[in-house]
């Protein structure tokens, strides 16, 4: 499992008194980083929401899409 390197988690309800819930999860790589390897991954987030004030909490899971991180200073560094 890899840690998030400046990451963000960002919770809002855009609508007051509403069900409805956002989150946004940031992961930035530093070019410079040797933590992380060039590579496909996820973001998966796991937690609780309520769905009425007096009802019990529910657990709940996301996901991102698979994207790929590049390390371009790493391929720049290969080729001189």
């Amino acid at each position: 499992m890899i840690k998030l390197v400046a990451g963000r988690f960002k919770w809002s309800r855009p609508i007051p008194m509403s069900g409805l819930n956002e989150i946004e999860i940031t992961w930035k790589v530093p070019a410079d980083s040797a933590d992380i390897e060039p590579g496909f991954y996820r973001i998966r987030h796991f937690g609780y929401y309520k769905p009425a004030l007096l009802k019990a909490p529910r657990p709940y899971r996301g996901s991102t899409n698979v994207f790929q991180v590049l390390i371009i200073m790493n391929l720049i560094k290969n080729k001189l």
